[in-house]
């Protein structure tokens, strides 16, 4: 009889060991899920952070090129514009040139006119004396 009752002390014994061996198993899982789940938020929000991060990257990036084209553009522009002053600059010193050349060209034929008529009076006055 003390036999049975030994065995049946074992048994709860065992039994209770076995229930309390269940209940930190079943704690301890549910420890390693809730540190699943919160590894997977952390992991989520850096995710986001890093897309956010990204993202910011690439704007910053975006806007750099956009102020190099702008840049580009300007420098373009500024070297157009002193080209057409450039060519408008020598354009009017042609035109000058041109019209000092051709108040030259004036000069030298009122000169020959003059030198033509003077030499005609010379010849006149000449003749004249001639005849007298």
């Amino acid at each position: 009889d003390m036999t049975r009752k030994q065995a049946a002390l074992v048994q709860a014994t065992a039994s209770k060991e076995a229930a309390d061996a269940k209940t930190s198993a079943v704690a301890d899982v549910e420890a390693a899920r809730q540190e699943a789940a919160a590894a997977k938020v952390a992991a989520s929000k850096e995710i986001t952070a890093a897309k956010a991060m990204a993202q910011e990257m690439e704007m910053d990036l975006v806007a750099v090129r956009e102020e190099l084209a702008a840049a580009r553009a300007a420098a373009s522009n500024q070297i157009l514009e002193v080209k057409a002053a450039a060519e408008a600059e020598v354009e009017a010193v042609r035109k000058e040139a041109a019209a000092a050349t051709a108040a030259a060209t004036k000069c030298v034929v009122a000169v020959k006119a003059a030198t033509q008529a003077d030499m005609e009076v010379e010849r006149e006055k000449t003749e004249k004396a001639f005849k007298e």
